[in-house]
């Protein structure tokens, strides 16, 4: 059986929940109206938060204000180089709301009990890069999977929350050859490319739906650089089908959780929420 074979077998129950996309292993669930709102919101909720208790300045969830924002945002301290907001004690309400708002969305669809275990959802701003930011060694800027930095679930959903997704995106391909170890992990993304040729675009992230992808669905940011108000902010959660087993068992460089504890999460609970966001340098 050939590696994309066995990589499509592990999503047969995942199929059986009637994806509006199926390419195999790349998934998509159109979201209601309603539930795209209610995740913008929450999700903006988190950065005026973050933005008003940093910078003791009022933030307004308005294109326009967000739009002449755009570096203050990016340059808030608990954001890494990869976009990753990460929560923080101040930041524990709004972001228990969002992982809520998340699980009644994916309990609404009928996917979430198709997972037996998932990580935290991520949160992610992405704002035309720096030179530095383009150059480092797990840069997402670069095509990746992210089996290469050391993460050992099979599958990441993804969730377009707000941006303009022309100018903004993410880029998803499949590779019409695999290497057997394509999904090992790699001291550089760089690396990858040894293990894979002929990319074949699939899709690119849009909002309005819920995306799952393999790990074997390469991907990378895409962000016009002649386009100046450009930010994107989007969700991600990395999860494992049932019937699949753990990537890279002996090592494990993520915290992931049993699907009930997934559930009950409570992020007051987490170490990197128990940091003030004025200690995050």
């Amino acid at each position: 059986m050939s590696f994309l074979k066995t990589r499509e077998k592990i999503y047969s129950l995942i199929k059986k929940t009637k994806p509006t996309e199926d390419k195999k292993i790349f998934f998509s669930w159109n979201l209601d109206h309603g539930d795209q709102k209610k995740l913008k919101l929450t999700s903006l909720n988190i950065i005026k938060k973050n933005f008003e208790t940093f910078y003791k300045e009022k933030f307004y969830p308005s294109d326009k204000f967000i739009n002449r924002n755009i570096k203050k945002i990016s340059d808030l301290p608990n954001i890494t180089p990869n976009g990753l907001i990460q929560p923080r004690k101040e930041l524990v309400n709004q972001f228990n709301i969002l992982h809520k708002k998340i699980l009644l969305i994916l309990k609404k669809k009928k996917i979430i009990n198709e997972f037996d275990n998932l990580m935290v959802p991520v949160l992610r701003i992405k704002v035309p890069p720096n030179k530095k930011t383009m150059k480092r060694q797990y840069s997402t800027y670069k095509v990746h999977s992210d089996a290469w930095n050391g993460v050992n679930l099979n599958s990441i959903f993804m969730f377009g929350i707000y941006g303009n997704f022309k100018k903004n995106s993410v880029k998803f391909y499949t590779a019409k050859k695999y290497n057997k170890n394509i999904l090992k992990i790699m001291k550089n993304f760089n690396e990858g490319k040894n293990y894979y040729s002929n990319l074949k675009l699939v899709d690119n992230m849009s909002d309005g739906k819920i995306m799952l992808i393999d790990q074997a669905c390469l991907h990378k940011t895409y962000i016009d650089p002649k386009f100046k108000n450009n930010i994107r902010i989007s969700i991600d959660i990395v999860a494992n089908p049932k019937n699949s087993k753990i990537l890279n068992e002996n090592i494990k460089k993520y915290n992931y959780y049993k699907l009930n504890d997934w559930k009950k999460l409570n992020y007051a609970k987490l170490d990197t929420a128990k940091i003030s966001i004025f200690n995050s340098n």
